[in-house]
């Protein structure tokens, strides 16, 4: 308990800029491809590290780290109004090959005001990618979260005329295939103690928002308890089931789900669907497992045990709030790295 404790001490009170630099050879010679900056608590610089043929070396600075101009970045607050950096995430803005083996190639650039990461199987960068990431949707301008945070980029901001490569058009949509994990900004949500939550109603010192995403996909379930108010949530939310926790986007017609804490109260599901719209997440202190108009759900996605273990304790050591920040900065590391 007290390397614990520790832990999250050293979590909470982090003061050094770690920087690592993704380069276009495993000896981390060539041209630069990435830059990921995170604010901790300790540092220890590294020449060159090679990964899966890719290098990375990492370099500590106790200032805000400067952005290449080649280079465009998005960026993570701790509190409001974009004043105290937390996270940094960047790329070129030029076609980079990945090491070999690999014959891929990606580019990070601006599209319709959103920052995105453009990949493609081949070397070069050819005609349209053959897949495109979001990093940052609120481009262009600083966006105060729901909770103590905000972030910006370095694109354009959003406009009914498009972005660079945009081609015009409403903002892009993209499905929740990232760290979002999240309820439909209409959901109403039911604490075990009965209380009420919602996006604009939260209890004070139990749960807080950690991230607000718009215009993006999720399913909708509609079951037997639920036919005038379905379930609402991301791809990757996870659902009491009676075939176990599943993500919402695997639940098929006919699975059983409950209506009530205890699951002695079954509902069939009746249909699914695909919806864009927005959505928020919810991290609390005690309540892990929430009824979502009226349906048993997770808070979280992926997995259920080790996020709330993070919570719980973490929580009553630095408060929820900076619990919330650091697990949800720690989820959106994991899984722009691919370990979830």
């Amino acid at each position: 308990m007290v390397c614990v404790f520790l832990l999250l001490l050293s979590l909470a009170h982090a003061q050094t800029w770690e920087v690592k630099t993704k380069f276009s050879n495993g000896d981390c010679s060539g041209a630069a491809m990435e830059l990921r900056a995170t604010l901790r608590s300790t540092c220890t610089p590294q020449t060159c590290v090679q990964g899966f043929n890719q290098g990375w070396s990492t370099a500590c600075s106790t200032t805000v780290p400067s952005i290449p101009d080649d280079m465009l970045a998005t960026f993570l607050y701790d509190g409001f109004d974009c004043a105290t950096p937390k996270n940094i995430i960047a790329g070129s803005s030029e076609c980079r090959n990945n090491p070999p083996p690999a014959v891929s190639s990606s580019q990070y650039a601006c599209l319709n005001g959103e920052l995105v990461v453009k990949g493609w199987v081949v070397k070069n960068c050819p005609g349209n990618a053959g897949s495109t990431s979001v990093l940052n949707s609120q481009s262009g301008e600083c966006v105060n979260g729901p909770g103590p945070t905000s972030q910006n980029a370095t694109c354009p901001r959003k406009s009914g005329g498009g972005g660079s490569g945009g081609g015009g058009g409403s903002p892009t949509t993209q499905p929740s295939t990232n760290a979002a994990v999240c309820f439909h900004e209409s959901s109403e949500l039911r604490l075990f103690d009965g209380t009420k939550v919602t996006k604009d109603l939260l209890p004070a010192g139990r749960c807080v928002v950690p991230h607000f995403f718009s215009n993006i996909q999720g399913i909708v379930v509609t079951t037997t308890c639920s036919k005038t108010v379905p379930l609402r949530l991301t791809h990757d939310h996870l659902v009491y089931t009676s075939r176990g926790l599943l993500p919402a986007s695997k639940i098929q017609v006919h699975d059983i789900v409950y209506q009530d804490f205890a699951e002695t109260q079954i509902c069939h599901v009746l249909s699914t669907a695909e919806e864009t719209g927005n959505y928020f997440g919810l991290n609390c202190a005690d309540d892990f497992t929430v009824l979502a108009n009226g349906i048993k759900t997770s808070t979280f996605g992926y997995s259920h045990v080790i996020p709330s273990l993070w919570l719980k304790v973490a929580s009553c050591i630095v408060g929820i709030q900076r619990a919330s920040l650091v697990g949800d900065a720690i989820v959106s590391w994991l899984y722009a790295n691919k370990v979830i």
